[in-house]
Protein backbone atom coordinates (compact mmCIF):
# COMPACT_ATOMS: atom_id res chain seq x y z
CA UNK A 1 0.00 0.00 0.00
CA UNK A 2 1.32 3.44 -0.89
CA UNK A 3 1.18 6.04 1.88
CA UNK A 4 2.59 9.07 0.07
CA UNK A 5 0.86 11.56 -2.14
CA UNK A 6 2.27 13.12 -5.31
CA UNK A 7 4.39 15.54 -3.28
CA UNK A 8 5.95 12.74 -1.26
CA UNK A 9 4.02 13.60 1.92
CA UNK A 10 3.24 10.61 4.12
CA UNK A 11 -0.55 10.36 4.29
CA UNK A 12 -0.65 7.52 6.83
CA UNK A 13 -0.80 9.66 10.00
CA UNK A 14 -3.57 11.89 8.69
CA UNK A 15 -5.66 9.04 7.34
CA UNK A 16 -5.21 6.92 10.48
CA UNK A 17 -6.07 9.85 12.79
CA UNK A 18 -9.15 10.54 10.68
CA UNK A 19 -10.33 6.95 11.19
CA UNK A 20 -9.66 7.12 14.94
CA UNK A 21 -11.42 10.46 15.31
CA UNK A 22 -14.48 9.07 13.56
CA UNK A 23 -14.52 5.93 15.72
CA UNK A 24 -13.57 3.70 12.78
CA UNK A 25 -11.23 1.64 14.93
CA UNK A 26 -11.19 -1.47 12.75
CA UNK A 27 -10.22 0.57 9.69
CA UNK A 28 -7.47 2.28 11.70
CA UNK A 29 -6.29 -1.13 12.92
CA UNK A 30 -6.22 -2.55 9.41
CA UNK A 31 -4.30 0.47 8.14
CA UNK A 32 -1.78 0.28 10.98
CA UNK A 33 -1.26 -3.47 10.56
CA UNK A 34 -0.65 -3.01 6.83
CA UNK A 35 1.83 -0.23 7.59
CA UNK A 36 3.64 -2.39 10.15
CA UNK A 37 3.84 -5.31 7.72
CA UNK A 38 5.72 -3.00 5.36
CA UNK A 39 7.63 -1.04 8.01
CA UNK A 40 7.99 -3.27 11.10
CA UNK A 41 9.96 -0.75 13.15
CA UNK A 42 7.48 2.10 12.66
CA UNK A 43 6.62 3.60 16.06
CA UNK A 44 3.82 5.77 14.67
CA UNK A 45 2.17 2.69 13.20
CA UNK A 46 2.33 1.02 16.60
CA UNK A 47 0.81 4.05 18.34
CA UNK A 48 -2.10 4.04 15.88
CA UNK A 49 -2.53 0.29 16.31
CA UNK A 50 -2.54 0.70 20.08
CA UNK A 51 -5.23 3.39 19.98
CA UNK A 52 -7.33 1.32 17.59
CA UNK A 53 -7.05 -1.76 19.80
CA UNK A 54 -8.15 0.27 22.83
CA UNK A 55 -11.08 1.61 20.87
CA UNK A 56 -12.05 -1.94 19.97
CA UNK A 57 -11.76 -3.05 23.61
CA UNK A 58 -8.61 -5.14 23.19
CA UNK A 59 -6.90 -3.71 26.25
CA UNK A 60 -4.40 -6.56 26.77
CA UNK A 61 -3.23 -6.36 23.17
CA UNK A 62 -2.93 -2.57 23.46
CA UNK A 63 -0.77 -2.98 26.57
CA UNK A 64 1.50 -5.35 24.64
CA UNK A 65 1.92 -2.74 21.90
CA UNK A 66 2.86 -0.18 24.55
CA UNK A 67 5.58 -2.54 25.81
CA UNK A 68 6.87 -2.91 22.24
CA UNK A 69 6.97 0.87 21.85
CA UNK A 70 8.88 1.20 25.13
CA UNK A 71 11.44 -1.35 23.91
CA UNK A 72 11.90 0.49 20.63
CA UNK A 73 12.38 3.81 22.43
CA UNK A 74 14.88 2.24 24.85
CA UNK A 75 16.78 1.00 21.81
CA UNK A 76 17.00 4.58 20.54
CA UNK A 77 18.78 5.65 23.71
CA UNK A 78 21.43 2.97 23.10
CA UNK A 79 22.34 4.34 19.69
Amino acid sequence: MEYTDRTGKDEFPEQARNFLDRGLYQLARDLAETRLAEMPGDVEGRVILCEALWGLGYDDEAQEIIREIEEIIRGYSEI
